[in-house]
């Protein structure tokens, strides 16, 4: 048996209803948060009940990458297209797109590589507070800073 067949749902689960630009009864945004920073609402749940996000990423085509319990979901706000960009349930945090297709995700305490077909575990061992980054020459980093504790001289 394959890991992908291990964490993949065998029913795929409906995607969060979105819609593009502000909701019409919009509560008050905050959309200026320094000098020169301006910023405005492209995307809203339609139900926000289930319209959860974890995460924000942006992959090498500008298309938005939102982690939620389901999975990470691809949406297209020039087309106003939804899809599963990573079908893997139990994601947690920004997503980081890779320069040939594939993204990496947190998925508990683990590392995941989603290459569009399946899915392989990168690095493991973490505990829960893991962020992924783009280092120096586009190298993954990840850094984990829950269990750094123990770190502390005293």
């Amino acid at each position: 048996m394959q890991l992908t067949d291990l964490v993949l749902p065998h029913d795929t689960p409906p995607l969060p209803r979105l819609a593009a630009g502000s909701p019409p009864d919009q509560a008050p945004v905050v959309i200026e948060t320094a000098p020169g920073v301006q910023a405005e609402v492209v995307l809203h749940g339609t139900e926000p009940s289930q319209a959860v996000f974890d995460g924000v990423a942006v992959d090498p085509d500008g298309q938005l990458l939102l982690t939620t319990p389901a999975g990470i979901v691809r949406a297209n706000l020039n087309v106003g297209a939804l899809g599963w960009a990573v079908p893997v349930p139990g994601c947690q945090h920004q997503a980081l797109p890779l320069g040939d297709g594939s993204v990496l995700v947190v998925c508990g305490g683990s590392v995941l590589k989603w290459d569009g077909d399946a899915v392989q575990i990168v690095a493991g061992g973490f505990t829960g507070g893991t962020s992924l980054l783009r280092g120096p020459g586009d190298e993954p980093w990840v850094f984990d800073y829950k269990g750094a504790g123990w770190l502390k001289a005293g």
